[in-house]
């Protein structure tokens, strides 16, 4: 993992207000600006192609995994492509199914790079990009839809800054407080998941990171539900060091969870407590040590749509397979509280960056999907999205109930899992 190719830029967002974005530049400005000849097809403006929102240049992580800084204009320029620039629409979708087609299916696809992504934003109507998008989810990638939940272990009293985030100290939001639950209370939730084909079940405690004492009482509290429920193991207990990584692992955690949140050249707008390179840090230490890992994002934070290609990128390149896709849900008392939805169209054209740069992906629905309609709910499917968390979430509800959720992916036509007859019969044929 890159850590070295992200930006360490500070800036703050007031209070009260929402993050905004810097200014606008279309696919040929952001060429000219860096004198690159602009190809003759590509003219029209993106909707939202915002450089930064600070002062700093966007930083973005090469599929190739090299290790200089080099400006998302300038890389997207890098890798342009005189033969697919003068691409027609048609002609555009032909190359992108060819590219992704010529992938074995046992090797990892790469996906679409910034600029190829790009292109199909500028080039392409939001019917032939979500075709193109879904057509990528049918042929690359699981067609067994996801279906993980959650478990708020620890709640409140966060030291950091999150401008999103209900449960920081520096914001008065009437979140819950409370140390770390123990095994008995969360059982109930874990067997109810298990016993409804979900099959994952993660930990999640707020703060920057666990004390010693914090660890082994979530250590406790992993055992006990291990021992009593069959389910998969995920957490989410901010930043770990490598050594308490490897201690989870040992007690059956199969998965990290630690989500890059938004694009390197965006994250010092909506946090300065930390910054995204210990997240990388964070994710590349759980991957050394065996685990599985599960990063995303949160949409909607005031991030252009040129940034939300700057963050498929970095999740491209980290190879992520489980990709949480928040859309946020402004709470009162914190600096987003009055940021505005997403439109239709840039939650469709999100799902699409996402999907185009991870083909092999599992795109997740994950917090504010309870704020989206049933159109943007099932158009977001239709582009992509085959996975989905379940239940309550943080601080929010993520979905009515387990079979409502079943019964949205066979809608689909996506494959669930059986439904085991108990806990109790699978155990007693472990």
């Amino acid at each position: 993992m890159a850590t070295s190719m992200l930006s360490n830029a500070s800036c703050t967002t007031p209070e009260n207000s929402s993050v905004k974005s810097r200014a606008d530049h279309s696919v040929a400005e952001l060429l000219a600006h860096l004198s690159v000849s602009t190809p003759p097809a590509v003219t029209t403006s993106m909707a939202a192609s915002v450089i930064s929102a600070a002062p700093t240049p966007v930083y973005a992580i090469p599929a190739s995994g090299a290790h200089n800084h080099s400006e998302l204009s300038a890389f997207i320029a890098q890798e342009h492509d005189a033969a697919w620039a003068s691409f027609s629409a048609d002609e555009l979708i032909t190359a992108v199914k060819a590219q992704l087609s010529a992938t074995a299916p046992d090797q990892q696809c790469h996906g679409l790079n910034a600029w190829q992504t790009m292109l199909c934003l500028e080039k392409l109507s939001l019917e032939q990009l979500t075709a193109l998008s879904q057509w990528c989810t049918q042929h690359c990638a699981p067609q067994e839809a996801s279906l993980c939940s959650i478990v708020n272990v620890k709640s409140g009293e966060c030291t950091e800054n999150c401008h999103w985030c209900a449960q920081s100290r520096h914001y008065h939001t009437g979140a819950s407080v409370y140390g770390v639950k123990s095994g008995v209370e969360c059982i109930p939730a874990a067997r109810q998941c298990y016993e409804h084909g979900v099959s994952m079940f993660s930990f999640v405690a707020s703060g920057r990171k666990q004390n010693k004492h914090e660890l082994q009482e979530l250590l406790t509290t992993i055992d006990e539900v291990r021992k009593q429920v069959p389910i998969k193991l995920c957490a989410s207990l901010g930043l770990c060091r490598a050594d308490e990584l490897k201690t989870l692992y040992a007690h059956g955690i199969g998965r990290y969870h630690c989500n890059l949140e938004t694009a390197g050249s965006f994250f010092a707008a909506v946090c300065t407590s930390h910054n995204q390179s210990d997240k990388l840090k964070t994710l590349e230490a759980a991957r050394d040590c065996g685990m599985e890992l599960c990063s995303g994002c949160i949409l909607g934070m005031g991030e252009s749509e040129l940034q939300r290609i700057e963050l498929s990128q970095q999740l491209r390149a980290l190879q992520i397979h489980s990709i949480p896709l928040n859309f946020l849900h402004p709470i009162a008392g914190t600096p987003l509280k009055q940021q505005h939805k997403l439109s239709f169209e840039e939650i469709v054209r999100a799902v699409c960056i996402f999907r185009l740069a991870n083909p092999q992906a599992h795109l997740r629905f994950a917090g504010g999907r309870a704020l989206l309609t049933a159109e943007e709910l099932h158009a977001a499917l239709s582009a992509g999205v085959n996975a989905t968390i379940v239940g309550n979430l943080l601080t929010t509800v993520a979905s009515t109930s387990i079979a409502d959720d079943r019964e949205m992916f066979l809608q689909h036509d996506y494959i669930l899992p059986p439904l085991p007859a108990s806990t109790a019969d699978a155990n007693n044929h472990a």
